[in-house]
């Protein structure tokens, strides 16, 4: 978008920080999916700018690339949740506000 500018790599190296993890929050249960998987909602990040230059997400796309593939390994961990519910039926509602598309199964 900015033609005019041309740093060089060396530069950029030096003041450009390293990509950030990226967190998803896991929609499936162990109880219904097992404990030897996990499902995540992940919205694919593709657009065009206002001066129509493409761009998309560096994970989203990633992983949809990796979902083509016939067994993709993906490099993760998994962060211990804050969200405790009780043992009976009762139904629940979850909204994950500012989390995208996120439903919780």
């Amino acid at each position: 978008d900015f033609c005019s500018c041309s740093p060089s790599l060396e530069y950029l190296l030096q003041v450009i920080p390293p990509l950030q993890p990226r967190e998803y929050s896991i929609c499936s249960s162990p109880s219904k999916h097992g404990c030897s998987s996990i499902q995540l909602t992940v919205a694919l990040v593709d657009f065009l700018t206002p001066t129509l230059r493409k761009k998309v997400g560096v994970c989203s796309s990633w992983l949809k690339q990796l979902a083509e593939e016939s067994n993709p390994e993906i490099p993760l961990w998994i962060k211990k949740g804050t969200l405790r519910v009780r043992r009976d039926e009762t139904p629940l509602l979850l909204v994950g506000p500012g989390t995208g598309v996120a439903p919780m199964r």
